[in-house]
């Protein structure tokens, strides 16, 4: 809903606006190969700080957050199943997936020696630290 103040516009967002909106959103990512948020909200005629705002303002909306939840892992969903068919370039997916999704690289851990008479395997965590039968040294 557009409002006119004064000489600038306020767009004041319903809860039931933002219910009608996600259901369309969801719609589009359940039925088109959309991965990205931008984009979703682009086919919304939406921008980004729109969804960002909408999390501000409805942060103690359950149903509203949840959906919204619901949305960003089926486009995670999509950015995934799409990288794993081949269909989109390893390092854009890698780079998405860590920025918009919290991918993580996992540290190497790796086994240098095994001794019977010691307490474990010991695994080198970093160059200064190691972890040996659960204890760090």
């Amino acid at each position: 809903m557009i409002i006119q103040k004064g000489t600038q516009l306020a767009l004041k967002w319903t809860p039931q606006e933002v219910i009608d909106i996600l259901y369309r959103i969801e719609e589009d990512v359940l039925n088109s190969n959309v991965f990205f948020l931008g984009t979703a909200m682009a086919h919304q005629r939406l921008y980004r700080k729109v969804w960002n705002y909408w999390k501000k303002k409805f942060t103690n909306d359950e149903e509203i957050i949840e959906h919204m939840e619901l949305i960003e892992q089926l486009l995670e969903s999509n950015l995934f199943e799409t990288a794993a068919k081949g269909n989109l370039p390893p390092a854009i997916a890698i780079f998405s997936l860590k920025n918009n999704h919290h991918w993580t690289d996992r540290p190497v851990i790796e086994i240098i020696k095994e001794e019977p008479k010691s307490e474990g395997v010991i695994f080198v965590l970093s160059e200064t630290e190691t972890l040996v039968a659960g204890k760090k040294d």
